[in-house]
């Protein structure tokens, strides 16, 4: 067995290093690895099941029992296997960001009213795929969505994505933002909010939600960065009676 007091930084119960081998959720990772090609890859199932329920349970604590969904973003990995272990969980939904996206999580056990849709650059083609998916929740992050979901499907519930113009990254990190002083494709900005609350009405659209995504990475040390992106969101909240929950993305370090 291994020192505890000697362990290396990233060892774990279910990740350590016993007799100058590596083990992983009770499996020795040589023996592993000679049974697949390389490169591959292990996950251990209740590892992530674990880490959703501390987040569940983090919520809770902070007085949003009830009140909060989870929903993970598929991008970050795509294995089928973990998104169907991730459906029989029942912790969270899904977070797609392309009309495949969308048919895989369907195919990995999810319904439609699992999934929370957000993308760029959509084409009109993607546009009426998503169209055909009545309860998928579709965030919408520019005035040609807006018009051409409203075409396709118009009274429809929608969220729009925006920018703030202020972001949040890892140490500061520039690069780790979505958004700030240089203009990106991400979410409509503020001058642009009214235009895009004008389509809505006239598609019958109902702004069901507000979502910005910010940052990436942040930790601790840049809560008091998150505050004010929070702050800067709030106006685009205020503009709405009809908006009954706030997406606020990723970015959790």
């Amino acid at each position: 067995m291994t020192d505890e007091s000697s362990a290396a930084w990233w060892q774990r119960k279910d990740l350590v290093i016993e007799n100058n081998e590596l083990v992983f959720a009770a499996r020795r990772v040589g023996e592993l690895a000679a049974q697949f090609d390389s490169p591959a890859f292990f996950y251990h199932a209740h590892r992530v099941t674990d880490k959703l329920k501390g987040l569940h349970a983090a919520l809770d604590n902070a007085g949003f029992a009830g009140r909060f969904k989870i929903h993970y973003a598929m991008k970050a990995n795509r294995f089928a296997p973990l998104l169907t272990h991730l459906k029989g969980a029942g912790l969270c939904g899904i977070d797609a960001c392309s009309p495949a996206e969308v048919e895989h999580a369907i195919s990995c056990g999810f319904e439609p009213a699992d999934i929370s849709f957000t993308a760029t650059s959509l084409s009109q083609k993607d546009l009426l795929q998503l169209s055909r998916y009545k309860d998928v929740f579709i965030n919408c992050d520019s005035l040609h969505t807006i018009r051409h979901i409203g075409e396709l499907c118009p009274g429809r519930d929608i969220g729009i994505r925006v920018n703030p113009e202020v972001g949040i990254g890892y140490g500061e990190n520039e690069k780790l933002r979505y958004s700030g002083a240089a203009s990106t494709k991400f979410g409509i900005y503020r001058e642009q909010f009214h235009d895009a609350l004008a389509l809505a009405k006239k598609y019958k659209l109902n702004i069901k939600k507000i979502h910005f995504h910010t940052g990436c990475g942040y930790l601790n040390q840049q809560l008091d960065s998150w505050s004010d992106v929070i702050e800067q969101c709030l106006w685009f909240i205020d503009q709405l009676e009809s908006v009954t929950s706030v997406n606020v993305g990723g970015g959790l370090g």
